[in-house]
């Protein structure tokens, strides 16, 4: 798929962005996550992190010009061992006050050091994997 349509989208893609790119209604969005039908991470009840890159790989991957399984997309690649709490808001496409309230609640795991967030990027893969909806890619 042309790298300029997918460079028009966030890391973090909403269930807005699913739907625009899958052409298909929110709900319906949000049915395909609930079945694993689309990649993707639920952190809360009511929230669905969807990685731009994963969605692409996938997509690549059931095209009818595919040429071999999914490619394996590893979305913390390029970010450091230690993450803050700006990398975060990167990474989950989430404003400081929710990055922080998923610090506080332990939903993404952090070490809080005289007032500082660092999440560890091993750990947050590992929450990452404990609720995604589908193997990794």
């Amino acid at each position: 798929m042309d790298d300029d349509y997918w460079a028009r989208f966030p890391e973090a893609l909403t269930t807005a962005d699913v739907a625009r790119v899958l052409r298909i209604s929110e709900s319906t969005a949000r049915r395909r996550l609930d079945d694993a039908k689309v990649p993707g991470y639920r952190l809360t009840e009511q929230s669905w992190i969807v990685f731009r890159d994963e969605l692409r790989s996938m997509l690549e991957a059931v095209s009818n010009r595919a040429s071999g399984p999914a490619a394996v997309v590893d979305v913390l690649a390029d970010y450091p061992d230690e993450l803050g709490y700006r990398e975060l808001m990167q990474l989950l496409g989430k404003s400081k006050p929710t990055v922080y309230a998923w610090l506080d609640d332990a939903t993404i795991p952090g070490h809080q050091v005289e007032g500082r967030w660092v999440v560890f990027r091993h750990e947050l893969r590992a929450a990452l994997d404990a609720v995604r909806n589908a193997p990794r890619l």
